[in-house]
């Protein structure tokens, strides 16, 4: 996972909770389309999440997360 795969991963969590904390009564349309788009390229990039974890476990390398 390079820091292009990171950054994109955070921008898109970042906009998905904001539309989700912020829609409310506002609520349109458009969003549902908008969050079908990012929950698919989340799924993409999570299977690189998954894989990364997994090598920092194989490699004994701390989870700075933690």
């Amino acid at each position: 996972m390079n820091k292009h795969d990171v950054s994109k991963y955070i921008d898109l969590l970042h906009r998905r909770t904001f539309i989700l904390l912020h829609s409310g009564i506002d609520w349109k349309p458009e969003y549902e389309t908008e969050l079908q788009q990012i929950n698919q390229e989340l799924d993409l990039l999570r299977s690189l999440v998954d894989q990364e974890h997994s090598r920092k476990v194989r490699n004994n390398l701390p989870n700075v997360a933690s």
